[in-house]
């Protein structure tokens, strides 16, 4: 459910801020890459 899917994004942009300090577009670009993709699985 959406409790999962912010579970996930945390624990992405927690990763990801570390291995691209100083480019949150990349970490952006990659939470919204999966949030698309999480919605299109629940077919929203």
């Amino acid at each position: 459910g959406m409790l999962e899917l912010e579970t996930l994004l945390e624990d992405t942009k927690n990763k990801l801020s570390k291995k691209f300090a100083g480019r949150p577009k990349i970490v952006e670009g990659n939470i919204n890459a999966i949030k698309k993709a999480y919605q299109e699985v629940k077919g929203e």
